[in-house]
């Protein structure tokens, strides 16, 4: 699992392709981007990841315990007018037991004209 965009704490800053920036970074970031797949394949691309970080619980633990906090960041772009899925407690579970947050960054569908299509309202719903 390699980083896409990695520093630590006291570091200059950079932009992501190595020009200085102004500053110091105040704290140590790693981020690696994971596999892409299709809605249907959410559970499946989140399971592979959880493989790789299962692999280093040990340091992921240290980390923690040092202060440090790990994000499981999902970007969704839903390739349906509606939709979604539901997580399983058990993967759930295996997040936890590594102490990792989980995010969600959902985005909706969009007509072919680049708006975002409103989603129905329920039956009875107000706005």
């Amino acid at each position: 699992m390699a980083p896409s965009r990695k520093w630590k704490a006291g570091e200059a800053r950079t932009t992501p392709d190595g020009q200085p920036l102004a500053g110091i970074y105040a704290h140590t970031y790693w981020a690696s981007e994971a596999k892409k797949g299709e809605d249907s394949e959410l559970l499946a691309v989140m399971e592979s990841g959880l493989d790789e970080l299962e692999k280093r619980a040990p340091f992921l633990s240290n980390f923690v315990a040092s202060g440090g906090r790990i994000e499981y960041y999902i970007s969704w772009f839903a390739s349906e007018r509606s939709g979604g899925d539901a997580i399983p407690w058990r993967l759930l579970a295996r997040l936890a037991a590594l102490h990792i947050n989980l995010s969600l960054d959902v985005y909706s569908y969009q007509e072919p004209g680049g708006l975002p299509t409103p989603a129905p309202k329920a039956p009875g719903a107000t706005m």
